[in-house]
């Protein structure tokens, strides 16, 4: 299993997203920027994780429903571990 750090900025979302500029098209890029950017507004940064699945999603790989499920899962094992 693959671990991400946590994002605790705007700044440090940005620089994890700037690794896959070469790797995806500039439509995606700028629609995954534009999130960072309003998730940020609200005090919420986005990981590389995050980054991901928002790639997936832009390129067709995942739908809504896969990633929706994902997180549920992921939030039901961070539970557990507690």
């Amino acid at each position: 299993m693959t671990h991400y750090t946590e994002s605790h900025s705007l700044e440090e979302s940005l620089e994890k997203l700037k690794k896959y500029k070469d790797k995806i098209s500039d439509e995606i890029y700028s629609k995954i920027e534009s999130g960072i950017w309003d998730f940020a507004q609200e005090d919420m940064y986005c990981d590389e994780k995050d980054i991901e699945n928002s790639i997936a999603f832009f390129e067709g790989k995942k739908t809504r429903e896969e990633l929706i499920t994902e997180i549920r899962g992921s939030f039901k094992q961070v539970q557990v571990n507690k």
